[in-house]
């Protein structure tokens, strides 16, 4: 939402500091030093105690799952039932916040964070669908977003072919999200949801120029995404992606019973 919160990571993080309270505690997961420097002073003014990641506490990938090394403690092979390595750093950051919870008298136990992660479901954010053909959702709609979208898949899967099922809003930087996943797409299929913000498939076609693989428009959302189900094997992987109105709207679609469309 750069149009509201400025155009550098130094004045998007002055926005988001506004909601720092005096005497409240601050855990944060910002890591670029000009953002950072900027929570800093709205902490120290506020008196407000910062706990910052990399410093504070971390966390340690393993073959079992990671360690959480905390401010009170470490607790070893945790697991975590969400896709996608960044989603660790962002368990950290929600466990550095159980235990500033913690110092202030809630009675939150390791049982109860073991339970928590294998437990935990975001629907939209690396969601697997079905394994035949490989479905995948992910709501990502920024160039970073979409950066660790495509590190995740590859990382995470094993595929043949990768259909892409796309729809941004036109508010975002389509030019360079684009840029990031089609480097793992063989085939784009050009989209938009029912919604007002949605940009007109035929600009992300145009801003697709480099891609070299196939590709199409395609509306409504649920022709595109019937289209890509049609053309993937069992082996290739189906990817829906661009924005969380775009994964709403599919997956409303696809499971009609679970995820009810808004009225």
């Amino acid at each position: 939402h750069e149009q509201f919160l400025g155009n550098s990571l130094k004045e998007i993080a002055y926005e988001k500091a506004g909601i720092i309270k005096k005497d409240v505690p601050v855990v944060t997961g910002v890591e670029n030093e000009e953002a950072l420097d900027v929570i800093k002073d709205a902490c120290k003014k506020n008196n407000a105690k910062l706990y910052v990641i990399g410093k504070d506490f971390g966390f340690e990938i393993t073959d079992k799952g990671f360690v959480y090394k905390g401010i009170l403690g470490e607790l070893k092979d945790l697991e975590i039932s969400l896709f996608g390595i960044h989603q660790y750093k962002n368990a950290s950051i929600a466990l550095a916040a159980l235990e500033v919870l913690t110092e202030l008298g809630w009675n939150i136990k390791p049982a109860h964070v073991y339970q928590g992660l294998k437990k935990v479901k975001w629907p939209g954010r690396m969601y697997v669908l079905s394994n035949n053909p490989l479905i995948v959702l992910d709501g990502a709609h920024n160039p970073e977003a979409m950066k660790k979208l495509k590190e995740s898949i590859q990382t995470e899967f094993s595929y043949d072919r990768i259909f892409l099922v796309i729809g941004i809003m036109e508010d975002k930087n389509i030019s360079d999200m684009l840029k990031e996943i089609l480097k793992i797409a063989n085939y784009a299929i050009f989209s938009k949801p029912k919604y007002s913000r949605a940009a007109d498939p035929k600009i992300l076609m145009d801003l697709s120029d480099g891609f070299k693989g196939k590709k199409e428009i395609i509306t409504p959302l649920s022709k595109a995404v019937d289209k890509a189900i049609s053309l993937a094997s069992n082996k290739d992987l189906v990817l829906i992606c661009g924005s969380l109105f775009t994964v709403g709207e599919a997956l409303s679609y696809l499971k009609p019973d679970e995820f009810k469309p808004d009225i």
